[in-house]
């Protein structure tokens, strides 16, 4: 320990250093500690002598005494040459420690509600551990940057499953809790969390002293109760200029949704209807996340949450809720050979175009 708090005290030795917990090293981790390490070997022999240590030692714990350094040297020289070379300096610093482990199956699933088949990046990475109720105590988003950065291959800005999972060990050492304990909190949440717009106070729905009739009486609650309701069910606002329904709900029954709509068709419909380019550019982890928000822990999802999944598609590219619903309607049905869409009168039809979008 001592050892190592000197490596993460002295620069630049505590920029290459990965977690203890993390035990095994990367390549690229190797790499790194090695140029630090044949920076303390002074005379260039490929170990460290006990002048070479206790240089090193000093600049990460000036007040250890030359006692402690010669115990601590001969702790280190495992084979008793009086020399460290850097097999015995990893093999000191990197002692494996009981650790306790639970089983990774609903860590997993989690990682893939969260879009983790398609990596994380460092801004995903902190949703994650935001949402799953990890950014508690001492543990600071400061912390997962740096622990993201600290995993994340050279060169690459996502992270994978087995990238993942030494970032959940280095999470447990840096809270002081066992990886079973940050296991079992991944496991326990409820996954991305989606926060809904909230309505804006109009005074003829909210303010029940403008009401009349039997709504004025016994009529259906609503105001802040409404807003709750929106909130915790995180369904989009409706859109005041939106078009009819029909065609999309054709569109909705042609991909499946006769008896509810998987994560497959739903990619399947945005795939189709070219809402991955052009100026909707959805990603698939966009398309994970909205579909995990609508479907409320369910396999399929319905029409009305395929609706509500459209007015947040609107709200994440910043297209229109109308002119989504039109790209929607040119994918008429599944396709996989290129074959065209058949012509579907309310959509090509401008003729039949009513309001704000008659003319156009």
């Amino acid at each position: 320990v001592v050892l190592a708090q000197a490596i993460f005290q002295t620069k630049p030795f505590h920029r290459c250093m990965p977690e203890i917990a993390s035990m095994a090293l990367t390549p690229e981790e190797e790499r790194k500690l090695k140029n630090q390490y044949n920076k303390l070997d002074l005379n260039g022999d490929g170990s460290l002598n006990l002048m070479e240590m206790t240089k090193f030692l000093k600049r990460g714990k000036p007040d250890m005494n030359a006692n402690d350094i010669e115990r601590l040297f001969g702790e280190i020289d495992a084979d008793k040459s009086g020399k460290v070379d850097f097999k015995e300096f990893v093999s000191y610093v990197f002692k494996p420690k009981e650790t306790k482990e639970g089983d990774w199956g609903g860590v997993k699933a989690k990682f893939t509600d969260f879009g983790g088949a398609d990596g994380l990046d460092g801004k995903e990475f902190l949703k994650f551990c935001k949402d799953v109720g990890l950014l508690k105590g001492k543990f600071t988003s400061t912390d997962v940057d740096l622990i993201f950065a600290n995993i994340c291959p050279k060169g690459k800005k996502k992270i994978f499953w087995d990238e993942f999972q030494r970032a959940v060990r280095q999470i447990a050492d840096k809270k002081k809790i066992t990886v079973q304990e940050v296991q079992d909190a991944i496991d326990a949440s409820s996954g991305p969390i989606l926060t809904g717009t909230q309505a804006d106070a109009v005074r003829f729905h909210d303010d029940k002293s403008t009401y009349t009739g039997s709504h004025a009486s016994d009529g259906p609650k609503m105001g802040s109760d409404r807003h709750d309701r929106l909130a915790r069910a995180s369904i989009a606002e409706v859109s005041a200029d939106e078009l009819s329904w029909d065609v999309v709900q054709q569109v909705y029954t042609n991909f499946g949704g006769q008896d509810g709509m998987g994560s497959h068709e739903f990619q399947l419909v945005l795939d189709q209807s070219g809402l991955r380019e052009g100026k909707f550019k959805l990603s698939t982890t966009d398309m994970d996340l909205i579909f995990s928000a609508v479907a409320a822990g369910k396999p399929k999802i319905g029409w009305e949450a395929f609706q509500n999944a459209v007015r947040k598609i609107a709200k994440k590219t910043g297209v229109s809720t109308p002119e989504t619903q039109m790209a929607l309607c040119r994918a008429g049905g599944p396709t996989f050979q290129g074959t065209e869409a058949d012509y579907v009168k309310f959509h090509d039809d401008k003729s039949q175009y009513t309001g704000t979008h008659f003319g156009k």
